[in-house]
């Protein structure tokens, strides 16, 4: 069996993105698989803390994160997760805060919702993400 390594990840064809925050998005879009996955890590983790006065305050903030938000309890963030088949995942550790998650591509916009996402960043079809009203970043 070969592989076409023109269809693996890599600089070819991975989009990068830098944001005005400083946030750098990586995208790599694979249409055979009708799903979003997410991932991302910030630094702000145990290494990040003040010993004395916070120890333990990064990864207490991370678990405290799917337990509910001010929109939503913790009932309500994972049954509306279950029902669309999504996971999601955040934790924190020494050196950093890292999320991730997955769900069918259709579903992706009802778990930025679930999550009380401000901001929702694709790189893909303009066409069809604009259905569901998703407009172009200004340049």
């Amino acid at each position: 069996m070969s592989i076409n390594g023109s269809s693996l990840p890599g600089p070819h064809n991975i989009t990068r993105v830098v944001l005005d925050n400083g946030i750098t998005v990586l995208a790599y879009e694979n249409y055979a698989a009708q799903s979003v996955v997410i991932a991302g890590s910030i630094r702000a983790g145990a290494l990040y803390e003040p010993r004395a006065t916070h120890s333990g305050l990064a990864s207490l903030t991370a678990g405290s994160l799917m337990r509910g938000t001010q929109n939503r309890d913790f009932d309500a963030i994972h049954s509306s997760l279950e029902d669309i088949g999504a996971d999601m995942d955040i934790g924190a550790g020494i050196h950093g805060t890292s999320f991730n998650g997955k769900a069918l591509a259709e579903e992706g916009i009802a778990r930025a919702r679930v999550q009380s996402f401000r901001l929702v960043v694709l790189v893909g079809d303009m066409p069809y993400y604009g259905r569901f009203g998703f407009v172009p970043v200004p340049r």
